[in-house]
């Protein structure tokens, strides 16, 4: 399926690797990684977002002459399809190829390690070259009666639900007293 840059989608739609097609004009073999994240994740404790990786891989090899879509992309950090909160509003999901300047040896991120993640931290710490260009690509999801089933494939639990905290019940304490009804 072709997708148009910032088309929503459904978390169902996702729940395979997208199938990347890069136009590369170099004729030599260059290294990239690839990053796929979710900047809209809740973070509760901090009353923000923070930033989810689903999807690393390490030295891809491009040219010019190279084969689209790009093959065995998920060989290092296994993609974990897109999964929306119930009660958030919509996530963006955003793939980045960034360029390499040599070989890298990333660690494969588990599931637990995968909150929070820092990009920008990332590109300094393996000294990414986004000078030599790159690429970017984002889609937006809403939160669907996929995203459980999902959760329970990926997570093994439950999915956690957000939304708007209850508003506490002024004539509560008086209905509980009898008092003015």
């Amino acid at each position: 399926m072709l997708v148009e840059p910032g088309t929503f989608l459904l978390p169902e739609q996702t729940t395979k690797p997208p199938k990347l097609h890069t136009s590369v004009f170099h004729t030599d073999t260059r290294l990239y990684t690839l990053l796929m994240v979710d900047p809209d994740v809740p973070d509760e404790a901090n009353g923000t977002f923070q930033t989810y990786l689903h999807w690393l891989q390490p030295d891809v090899p491009l040219s010019a002459t190279s084969s689209s879509p790009i093959a065995d992309l998920n060989g290092h950090t296994e993609y974990i399809p897109p999964h929306p909160q119930k009660g958030t509003p919509y996530h963006r999901y955003t793939v980045l190829l960034l360029p390499q300047k040599a070989s890298i040896s990333v660690p494969v991120l588990q599931k637990d390690q995968r909150y929070g993640f820092s990009v920008r931290d990332f590109i300094e710490k393996y000294e990414l070259d986004l000078s030599a260009g790159g690429g970017a690509f984002m889609w937006r999801e809403v939160w669907s009666d996929a995203v459980p089933t999902i959760f329970k494939e990926n997570f093994g639990s439950e999915e956690p639900k957000y939304g708007r905290p209850p508003r506490p019940d002024k004539y509560a304490e008086a209905r509980a007293r009898n008092k003015y009804f």
